[in-house]
């Protein structure tokens, strides 16, 4: 009979951005998304990250 283990290590990052729009952006949808890649390439899509009201 064999015992299997697992171990799941996570690692969390935290980034604080401060993001100003200007010009023709300032006044387009506040959505803001970004794409997450791991150390093996892996990578998320593009997933919404943030929305605020202009």
């Amino acid at each position: 009979m064999s015992h299997r283990r697992r171990c799941i290590v996570r690692r969390d990052a935290v980034l604080n951005l401060a993001i100003t729009r200007k010009g023709a952006f300032a006044t387009t949808a506040p959505n803001l998304f970004v794409w997450i890649t791991d150390v093996s390439a892996l990578g998320t899509g593009w997933v919404p990250a943030s929305q605020w009201n202009p």
